[in-house]
């Protein structure tokens, strides 16, 4: 029999409650003292962030915005917490911008306005890759450790190593005086959404509220659309078969001195795009202790791929045709495919 679950730790309004139930082997002293609420100033650390202006740049200043009583309120408030944190002061900054609330997922109201910060906020154009370089300090990273900004993945094989992977990242936390909001922490799942995929035992499939967002995407009615909705297909090209050959229709809109005109090839590759998308396949976690099979295709239209272990799909890659690569015979075209296998330079799985 597991040992029962330790007892909550009392005084903290964030925890409270784990989303699963097994938390036998992450203590309360540990919940408590990594997982909360940032309560102060931070640390100065060896990542300093600054904002590099071009040349001659003249100062923006605007006048705030009116704010009904009930918004008036809860800027307040927040402002109070903030100033009482250290993380804002007044400016008197010959630059300024209105105050404004951006509601976020949970509805709650977040604040920006005529306070300069005294810490890096997110929603600077250059805040995610200065934060990216700060918790780049895990020595563990891509072993059992995927960050991505302020996102951290544990993986682990069993329940001892995650116990103990669990602990490590807890105590780099502690160590850096980093927090995590304990209301956003979810421990010991066996399937997790993670930057727009599903992860479990069996693979890695789509997230399925990408899948009905591209269900419901609208036909392109701009280059700028079509580039939209490339972009967002093509983040899952890897669970798509042949998708430069089926995308083609719909790049060649997006080139230079090219007429926007949407055919019916247009539309077909639109709609075969967005049926695997809703039909995608889990693909495998590859094992590098096994061998890899690699099934090419090559015609006129371009050059597919399937990687494969044991067989089951690991990913799908392909790619048009080179201008050059376009007149040559099929049996060229099936070498160049064993070109950009041996290479692989060409392919991204």
């Amino acid at each position: 029999m597991p040992p029962p679950p330790p007892p909550q730790p009392q005084g903290n309004k964030n925890v409270h409650n784990f989303k699963t139930g097994k938390v036998n082997h992450v203590t309360a002293e540990e919940a408590s003292g990594d997982v909360q609420v940032l309560a102060g100033m931070p640390p100065d650390r060896e990542v300093e962030f600054v904002i590099e202006l071009l040349p001659e740049t003249a100062p923006i200043s605007k006048r705030p915005y009116r704010m009904p009583p009930n918004e008036l309120a809860k800027m307040k408030k927040q402002l109070q917490e903030l100033l009482e944190k250290g993380f804002i002061h007044p400016s008197s900054s010959p630059w300024g911008c209105p105050a404004i609330f951006v509601e976020k997922n949970d509805h709650s109201l977040r604040i920006y306005g005529l306070y300069e910060y005294t810490v890096m906020s997110f929603g600077l154009t250059n805040a995610p890759a200065y934060f990216m370089y700060l918790m780049n300090f895990f020595n563990e990273l891509d072993v059992f450790v995927v960050i991505f900004i302020d996102d951290i993945l544990i993986f682990s094989k069993t329940e001892e190593e995650h116990a103990e992977h669990l602990h490590i990242v807890l105590q780099k936390l502690h160590d850096h005086r980093l927090y995590a909001k304990f209301s956003k922490c979810e421990f010991w799942l066996r399937e997790i959404s993670f930057l727009g995929h599903v992860l479990s035992e069996k693979g890695v499939a789509v997230d399925p509220s990408k899948e009905q967002e591209v269900l419901d995407w609208d036909r392109p009615q701009t280059v700028t659309e079509i580039r939209s909705f490339l972009g967002l297909a093509g983040y899952y090209r890897r669970f798509i078969d042949n998708f430069s050959k089926v995308a083609k229709p719909m790049t060649k809109l997006t080139k230079k001195n090219v007429k926007f005109e949407w055919s019916p090839q247009c539309e077909k590759a639109f709609q075969t795009l967005k049926s695997p998308l809703t039909f995608a396949p889990i693909l495998t976690q590859p094992d590098s202790t096994k061998s890899f099979d690699i099934y090419c295709d090559a015609c006129r239209t371009g050059l597919g791929y399937v990687l494969m272990q044991e067989g089951r799909v690991i990913a799908y890659a392909s790619r048009q045709l080179k201008p050059a690569e376009e007149h040559y015979p099929t049996h060229d075209l099936e070498l160049v495919t064993d070109q950009d296998v041996q290479e692989g330079g060409e392919l991204d799985f």
